[in-house]
This record gives structure tokens, sequence and C-alpha cells, in this order.
């Protein structure tokens, strides 16, 4: 993940590794798809109140699978 980010740039393909590694993780820990639910609303939460900045960009995607962060 540290690789990922350390450009400042977030690729697809990178944003899809790093969510398989984060299913991954979590099914070896034996934690719920309630649970992960719950702690992926928590860390929303937590960026939601961040003092990161907000931009209303344009959101495309492709025919595949895509993975919308909001």
């Amino acid at each position: 993940m540290t690789d990922a980010l350390s450009d400042g740039e977030l690729t697809e393909a990178e944003l899809v590794a790093i969510a398989n590694d984060t299913i991954e993780v979590v099914a070896a820990l034996g934690i719920t798809a309630e649970e992960a639910r719950t702690i992926f609303y928590n860390l929303q939460d937590i960026a939601n109140a961040s003092p990161l900045p907000r931009t209303n960009d344009d959101l495309t995607g492709t025919d595949g699978d895509d993975i919308l962060w909001g």
C-alpha cells in the first residue's frame, strides 16, 4: 500500500490490489462480512471528518468491474 501511494496517485490496478489484499486479511482474521462492513463504515466516517480537500470530479467507468470510493 505504501508503494501504491508513494507517488500521490492511485491507479486502478493498485486500488484493485489493495482491495484484494484487504479481503484476504479480513478472511484470514476470521472477520465476518458484517464486522468488515462496520469497520469500513467507521473508516469512511473518519475520512469524512478529515480535513482533506474535497473536489467535484467527473467519475467514469469501464465495461468491467469498477470500484468507486466515496
